[in-house]
């Protein structure tokens, strides 16, 4: 490797920095399973790199690292690492990272991550955004999903294809009574995500709202369609943080909250003693509370 080449013209120098080099550099990257950054010309087994591990001719096995985790070639096999997978291709596999999974050709496999990119794919990915270029039989899971072809399927909050109308809607409703949304339609289904006002009414403060809503429709002509649908509402009404006064009794606040106990009420118990009926008053205590608001 390179690294020995330039330990060996240093060697001739004479310096007192080669011990150190000699054993720091191979560390660095290294042509072996282990090691902080580890280099291999192909994976067989298991490969581990403290902050990446690098495939040159890909292989199959296990790929973990730190951070990263980078295949030249076609990788079968699981590569596990917090921040990104990158590899060529990949049959009967699972990618899983914490930020972002990426196959450059045929994905066979599993795609678990925030972010996921197939160029082909035959299995699934599971993550927030998910991007797959042409998808002849795999299935995308997540918030947002997006293809380049209409074949295939998808379960998400918005699913975007080649077919897929998208519409910026401007409208009122009994709800909000300004909104702002785009709209996703696709064959028969579409998606609404948008902003709208006045939550509360006109006559009240400002108020907001941010919603989502799915539903279906029915083309009845070029410009007439029927359609219904579902939704979600998060509504703000954009109030100042008051600090809070309790108006209620609370066990926390005793100092605050005098406590009168009255055992005057008596209730009759009654006893059943064969065919005689005993008539026995006892005395229940019965505690009332006054409650004091802190100012």
């Amino acid at each position: 490797m390179k690294t020995f080449h330039i330990f060996a013209a240093m060697k001739r120098v004479g310096s007192s920095l080669l011990l150190y080099l000699f054993t720091f550099v191979p560390l660095i990257a290294q042509n072996f399973p282990v090691g902080i950054v580890s280099v291999q010309d192909s994976v067989k087994s298991v490969q581990f790199g403290v902050i990446s591990s690098v495939a040159a001719d890909g292989g199959h096995g296990v790929q973990l690292s730190g951070f990263s985790n980078t295949s030249a070639h076609k990788f079968n096999g699981l590569q596990l690492s917090s921040i990104s997978n990158i590899t060529q291709g990949m049959d009967k596999g699972l990618q899983l990272s914490g930020i972002l999974n990426v196959v450059s050709a045929m994905q066979r496999g599993v795609q678990w991550g925030a972010v996921n990119y197939a160029d082909s794919l035959n299995g699934a990915q599971i993550g927030v955004f998910n991007i797959a270029r042409k998808r002849p039989k795999g299935w995308q899971v997540g918030l947002v999903n997006l293809s380049y072809d209409s074949i295939g399927h998808k379960i998400g909050l918005i699913n975007i294809n080649p077919m897929t109308d998208i519409d910026i809607m401007l409208y009122g409703g009994s709800s909000t009574k300004g909104n702002l949304a785009v709209r996703y339609r696709n064959k028969n289904m579409y998606s609404i995500m948008g902003v709208g006002t006045h939550f509360m009414g006109l006559d009240s403060k400002f108020s907001g709202a941010v919603f989502y809503r799915r539903g279906l429709y029915k083309q009845l002509s070029p410009k007439w369609s029927l359609s219904g649908d579902v939704g979600y509402y998060h509504v703000e009404t954009f109030s100042k943080i008051i600090a809070r006064s309790p108006s209620v009794c609370t066990p926390c606040r005793p100092a605050s909250m005098p406590t009168t106990v009255s055992t005057a009420n008596t209730v009759p118990l009654h006893r059943w003693d064969g065919d005689s009926r005993a008539t026995t008053t006892a005395t229940r205590p019965t505690a009332t509370v006054r409650c004091s608001r802190l100012d």
